[in-house]
């Protein structure tokens, strides 16, 4: 039992030195951390006074850093470098430290030209010894510094405020020969229609160009006015022959002018489309909603097999899909089409087809007791239609009767023949409608005075 119990301990022992010594290791192997590595500033001018450079770089290691410097290099090729020591800043030396910061100076030599001067350090090593000797960071590169395409990391030196980077930042055209040609973002090119090269034709001829860099303007020129003109920085194409035009460049701070030209040939103009479309009869519906299938519409020029889709211009009566219209109401269902065009062909104008949908004559019923007794003083008015509207009144007789102000009560006035007239607005459906009832009114008490005068006479007689 003490023997198994000795065992056991010599087991864990090992088992926990076999771990420290994996930790360890594994610090060994890591390559030490770049915490920074920054400029006092990025970019120069050559006729600013002080061209002079302060450089830190702060690197990280559990096991401390080994060199006690490293060497700076700012180049822009190998005809204009230059280097400095950077050296570390504890004193006295501190092996273990696990942050060491490096600094050094530089001063730009006024005869460098202007352009992007990348930067690095040559690298650190950690301060332990493996079997594989220290291990090194390697080169270290300046970070990414800004979104200038071209002049993403490192110091700029401009001349009189101009860096004049020499990069193609203009490519295209996308259409014709694409034979050598690359774009960066070719994604955003693609769906873009050919420019039509035929007399009348305005084309925005930048779109067809990939301007790589920011806050550059293109500029169009026509070098063949007789056949090509420049309206509003787009080509206006005047006559038939070769158009010759330049695109270009405009100079800013950051980039010289870059320049492509291109050459096209004009053709004549392209013809008029007329569409033919076949007139729909008056639809007369028994209810709705009813479905209309129409005829195929072709656009001339255009393969047999290509068609002209209609639109439904009027939604609240029919709505189109394909060459099916489903009428949903009474009136004039307009259909629109127009074709695009192509190569050969202008776009079309605008064509209508007007489809007249009938509305069903509506019936109202409308019926008056024959007479009242004026004494009653009102009725009520009721009526039926087969429309959606509110069914109005109005007394065409006020001398003797006359509607409420919710115009479903009569007010009777006086004696006499009361004539009211019912009518219901047009609907989606129905068309207006009126009809018109009439009652007599009577005043019993002025008959039965005439009839006790009556009685009262033959007395006295």
């Amino acid at each position: 039992m003490k023997r198994l119990k000795k065992t056991f301990a010599i087991v864990v022992i090992f088992a926990m030195l076999c771990t420290w010594i994996s930790i360890n290791v594994s610090q060994a192997v890591e390559k030490p951390t770049i915490e920074s590595f920054t400029l006092s500033k990025y970019e120069f001018d050559l006729n600013d006074s002080n061209l002079n450079l302060d450089i830190e770089l702060v690197v990280s290691h559990n096991s401390g850093i080994f060199e006690k410097s490293t060497v700076f290099v700012l180049g822009k090729d190998t005809n204009f470098s230059i280097s400095t020591v950077l050296n570390r800043i504890d004193n006295p030396l501190n092996d273990s430290l696990q942050k060491v910061i490096f600094r050094g100076k530089m001063s730009i030599p006024r005869e460098f030209p202007s352009g992007v001067y990348l930067y690095y350090a040559t690298g650190v090593s950690s301060n332990i010894l493996t079997n594989r000797g220290l291990v090194p960071t390697g080169e270290i590169a300046g970070p990414k510094l800004r979104s200038i395409f071209g002049a993403e990391s490192g110091v700029i030196l401009r001349s009189a405020g101009y860096l004049d980077l020499e990069l193609s930042i203009l490519n295209g055209p996308i259409f014709g020969n694409q034979s050598g040609k690359t774009y960066l973002n070719p994604a955003k090119l693609y769906g873009i229609p050919e420019p039509i090269w035929r007399v009348g034709e305005l084309i925005d001829i930048k779109k067809y160009y990939e301007v790589v860099a920011n806050d550059v303007q293109l500029n169009v020129e026509s070098k063949t006015p007789s056949v090509c003109v420049v309206n509003d920085q787009k080509l206006q194409l005047i006559a038939q022959g070769l158009c010759t035009y330049l695109i270009e460049t405009i100079r800013n701070s950051n980039y010289k002018s870059q320049r492509i030209f291109d050459t096209n040939l004009v053709e004549s103009a392209r013809s008029i489309q007329e569409l033919a479309i076949e007139e729909v009869p008056v639809q007369t519906p028994n209810s709705f909603p009813f479905r209309i299938q129409l005829n195929v519409v072709y656009a001339p020029g255009i393969s047999s097999v290509e068609v002209v889709f209609p639109k439904s211009d009027t939604e609240e009566i029919c709505k189109v899909a394909g060459y099916i219209v489903t009428v949903f109401a009474g009136g004039n269902c307009i259909l629109s089409y127009q074709s695009q065009g192509n190569n050969k062909f202008q776009p079309s104008s605008k064509f209508n087809q007007i489809i007249k949908i009938e509305k069903k004559l509506n019936k109202i019923t409308f019926v008056l007791p024959k007479n009242i007794n004026l004494s009653d003083r009102q009725i009520q008015l009721t009526a039926k239609g087969q429309g959606t509207n509110k069914l109005d009144f109005k007394s065409l007789t006020p001398e003797f009767c006359l509607e409420s102000s919710n115009y479903e009560i009569l007010q009777l006035k006086k004696a006499g023949l009361c004539k009211v007239e019912v009518r219901q607005s047009e609907d989606s459906y129905f068309l207006e409608s009126s009809a018109i009832a009439a009652i007599e009114i009577y005043d019993s008490k002025k008959k039965s005075d005439r009839k006790s005068k009556k009685i009262q006479k033959k007395k006295r007689q």
